[in-house]
């Protein structure tokens, strides 16, 4: 698993190379969150062969991508609620609480089995935000 290294692999540098393609905004970030599902689910299927530093990367990766997503449903009324905000913001505030709780548990959990359930919750969960980006594209 040495392949996923840490070779500049961060959600800001991902999300800038996507955004030179000729993508929608929605296509292009549906693009990223596969991209960590698929990086996910390839530790799940080479758990043998998984250190620790690959599933630093790939939960950095990720939470990255998701902090991108949470500072854009924030910057605009800082001062307002999260229970005011419109209903997508909203959403994607909780949904990014979830994701950086889950990564936590993850980087905390000493049972490297216990991750396997851990990430397959993360993965569904950016497959399923991918797939309304993509069936929303502008």
């Amino acid at each position: 698993m040495s392949g996923q290294g840490r070779r500049n692999n961060n959600g800001h540098n991902a999300y800038g190379r996507a955004s030179e393609s000729n993508f929608s905004q929605r296509e292009k970030e549906g693009q990223l969150l596969m991209k960590a599902a698929g990086s996910m689910q390839e530790l799940i299927e080479n758990w043998d062969k998984v250190r620790r530093e690959d599933v630093e990367v790939v939960i950095e990766y990720n939470r990255n991508l998701w902090s991108l997503f949470y500072n854009a449903a924030t910057e605009q009324d800082n001062d307002q609620a999260v229970s005011e905000k419109p209903p997508v913001e909203r959403t994607i505030i909780q949904l990014s609480d979830f994701v950086f709780q889950r990564s936590l548990q993850i980087l905390r959990e000493e049972n490297h089995e216990n991750c396997k359930p851990l990430f397959d919750v993360l993965i569904n969960i950016n497959k399923q935000v991918a797939s309304g980006l993509f069936k929303s594209k502008r």
